[in-house]
């Protein structure tokens, strides 16, 4: 994405540029992450210069600046650790001092650069990054004295102890409308730089939509905008909008020749189905893209799975077929169930937990488990829903899949219950109490 390249080109920029030391970034809590991720990107294209991120929310100067003396010295246990299982002698620790009660936050992490800008091989070619990005900053008076203390200031202001080291380069937050730097550049502070940055989906958005009709971008790229901004509609519930998209997509990718593509298109414009109350073309549609899926062919010459007992085996499934289909039973199985198609609800969820196993995907196949018995007691088969629930429950604890764990309980607890099998109610009813106190505490 176009918005993303250039916000790396204006970093990349800044930390080769060699009169400037502080960048500050603005944009709002949600933006951070994507800045980032971005700077996690040019650190493993810069194996020249040393990187530290920190995301941590800010409360106070004096904390912040203890966290991240704390972060620096696990960084580096980290380190060690790799470079004693590759027989290299360990970093040379921190200084004592970094750790001082009696340290202001400046000279905490002045302290912690200059350990880290004595590792590289040359000052002058080399960068020592850090990144102070909280995702949440708690107080912003507190935090604009904070910055503005890493900037040079004119008199009557207190000079800094000395110049930075030239190598050294700060990336900062500000807010969206320049309140840091506006007020750093009335005061002529030297050394800092301001850049935007807008991460919104509404500004994702326009990105996409310029990228999707730029004809300087390769046909692939451009129907990958459109597909991200099929989605985006989808989730902002403009449906017929959605629905266009996933149609011109699935005409590009039938002339692609890439089925799954073409399945997952099917799935887009089922989901819009659905949202609308639509449930028998919803399923129609989740039916189609199963189809397309399952008779894609694998590039590659697999042998298909041992089929079961009294059944005959099955072709080989493309290989990145397992999680397209994955998401199609799981959209099919509950419309079944809306429809009073159990026993095709039933099947549906048999195969979705069987895909979980192969995808790796423990939630799914709880989700997979459950709806199976819900299927099996809608059948009035409830030996077998006890079953599927009883191993969701499992699966469900051991991955700390609370919210599931809470939800197949009850229905255990229900069951039981019904069928006032008093000892076996009130074992459940312990147990759902306990999973009800689990997803609390996680919630937390």
């Amino acid at each position: 994405m176009r918005r993303l390249a250039e916000f790396r080109a204006h970093c990349e920029e800044f930390i080769w540029q060699v009169e400037d030391h502080l960048l500050l970034v603005s944009g709002v809590d949600g933006d951070t992450p994507y800045t980032l991720k971005v700077l996690e990107q040019v650190e493993g294209h810069d194996e020249s210069s040393l990187y530290v991120m920190i995301a941590d929310e800010y409360l106070d100067a004096d904390t912040y600046a203890r966290t991240v003396a704390g972060r620096c010295v696990l960084l580096y246990e980290v380190v060690n650790e790799e470079r004693e299982k590759r027989n290299e002698p360990r970093l040379e620790p921190f200084p004592q001092e970094l750790t001082d009660p009696g340290l202001t936050p400046l000279d905490r992490i002045v302290i912690a650069i200059e350990h880290l800008g004595a590792r590289l091989p040359n000052p002058d070619d080399h960068r020592v990054v850090f990144a102070l990005l909280p995702t949440q900053i708690h107080d912003w008076g507190d935090y604009s004295k904070f910055v503005s203390s890493f900037t040079h200031m004119p008199q009557p202001a207190p000079p800094l102890k000395g110049d930075w080291p030239v190598y050294t380069r700060l990336f900062m937050r500000d807010q969206r409308d320049h309140v840091l730097g506006g007020a750093l550049n009335e005061r002529h502070a030297k050394g800092v730089l301001n850049i935007d940055v807008d991460m919104s989906t509404d500004a994702m958005a326009g990105d996409l939509a310029e990228d999707a009709v730029d004809p300087a971008i390769p046909i692939a790229e451009r129907m990958q905008a459109v597909l991200q901004l099929a989605n985006i509609d989808l989730s902002y519930k403009r449906f017929e909008e959605a629905i266009k998209k996933f149609a011109l997509l699935f005409d590009y990718y039938i002339k692609a020749d890439a089925p799954l593509m073409q399945a997952m298109c099917m799935q887009g414009v089922g989901d819009c189905l659905r949202m609308v109350d639509q449930p028998p073309q919803a399923l129609e549609r989740y039916q189609q893209g199963l189809a397309i899926a399952l008779a894609a062919k694998s590039p590659l010459p697999i042998e298909p799975a041992p089929a079961e007992p009294g059944s005959e085996p099955g072709a080989p499934l493309h290989p990145n077929a397992p999680p397209v289909m994955l998401n199609l039973l799981l959209s099919a199985a509950p419309i079944c169930m809306t429809l009073e198609k159990f026993e095709d609800a039933q099947s549906y969820y048999a195969d979705a937990s069987k895909l979980a196993a192969k995808c790796m995907n423990p939630f799914a196949a709880c989700d997979a488990l459950e709806g199976e018995g819900d299927a099996h007691r809608a059948l009035g088969e409830p030996d077998e829903a006890l079953k599927d629930w009883r191993d969701c429950e499992t699966i469900s604890e051991k991955y700390e899949y609370y919210q599931r764990l809470v939800s197949v309980l009850e229905r255990i607890h229900a069951l039981y219950k019904e069928g006032q099998l008093k000892k076996e109610t009130d074992e459940a009813w312990t147990k759902l109490q306990g999973a009800k106190l689990l997803l609390k505490k996680k919630a937390a």
